[in-house]
């Protein structure tokens, strides 16, 4: 098991590469302005 505390691996310990690329990816960004998404099959909006 790895490290709880490691950003590698999930809460159980075990290793998680994906979320821990996509989360690599995602913190590359800075949010500037309020975010709108929108359901397309209910097309329901959320903000």
């Amino acid at each position: 098991m790895g490290d709880k505390g490691n950003p590698k691996y999930n809460q159980s310990g075990c290793a998680d590469p994906t979320a821990y690329e996509a989360i690599g990816n995602v913190i590359k960004f800075e949010l500037i302005g309020r975010i709108e998404i929108r359901d397309q099959k209910t097309k329901k909006e959320f903000k």
